[in-house]
């Protein structure tokens, strides 16, 4: 399978050349994921056979932020990316997650819920 990054609702246009152009000589595809999209499985959009697209068109609110999944890639290289991250100043992207047999079954709203939830549990001060 294609290593590639999956983002969603980046809408600055800079920092999205900047991933690119972070991602091009790696050989990582980037895939912008449209709003209308966001009820699809994750991986569907990497090519899984097992896994169907939604049957219907998300209509909702864009996401809160910007969210990233790291689809096929190896270690090192994931970490080559998230050190060109923070060196370019793309972002700061929170809402980060590799993908996994388990979260490939879900749809955007749904993973960056769990994100989010795990986030929030990381730093919550007790």
């Amino acid at each position: 399978m294609k290593e590639m990054v999956l983002l969603y609702n980046m809408p600055d246009r800079e920092q999205r050349l900047k991933l690119e152009m972070l991602l091009f000589p790696l050989h990582i595809r980037l895939r912008t994921v449209k709003k209308e999209e966001y009820l699809h499985p994750l991986g569907f959009f990497i090519g899984n056979d097992n896994i169907s697209p939604a049957t219907e068109a998300y209509t909702g609110p864009e996401l809160p932020d910007t969210m990233l999944i790291f689809a096929n890639i190896p270690e090192a290289k994931l970490n080559t990316i998230l050190a060109g991250l923070r060196r370019n100043k793309i972002g700061p992207i929170a809402h980060k997650a590799v993908l996994t047999p388990t979260n490939q079954h879900w749809n955007a709203l749904e993973c960056y819920q769990e994100i989010d939830a795990e986030h929030k549990a990381m730093n919550h001060d007790n």
